[in-house]
């Protein structure tokens, strides 16, 4: 495995942590995951670092693609070397892996919110009154 840089790193916030270390396994993209030296304040709790090889784009961008995907309200966000910053949630696989090959780090967020499938079908309710 030819590695071109050093890694990538993921900002774990939220809800997110389950989720995204569940689709890295997954796709087989192997990480370290670290977590904060206690009396430290940093911005996001914990992170994990891919090694970042010539072809690790691809399933990175599965993994990007699965967590949007899977549930309303998630956001990701990629900061590239130069400092340019990309929001992945309307990207295509194909853009999520030419923008990956340039990330210096990627952010994952989950708000917590239910899947769409998860969201009550109850009518609304009405106040009183007859009609």
């Amino acid at each position: 495995m030819k590695v071109i840089a050093s890694s990538i790193r993921i900002h774990l916030f939220r809800h997110s942590r389950e989720p995204v270390l569940s689709l890295l396994a997954e796709h087989g993209v192997e990480f370290v995951h670290n977590a904060p030296t206690p009396g430290v304040v940093m911005a996001s709790g914990e992170w994990v670092d891919v090694v970042k090889t010539v072809t690790i784009a691809a399933p990175l961008a599965g993994v990007v693609v699965a967590f949007l995907k899977h549930r309303h309200g998630r956001k990701v966000i990629i900061t590239s070397h130069d400092r340019t910053v990309i929001h992945a949630e309307n990207l295509t696989h194909d853009e999520l892996v030419m923008v990956l090959e340039k990330a210096a780090s990627i952010t994952a967020i989950d708000t917590g919110q239910p899947p769409k499938a998860e969201k009550s079908a109850e009518p609304p309710r009405h106040s009183g009154g007859a009609t």
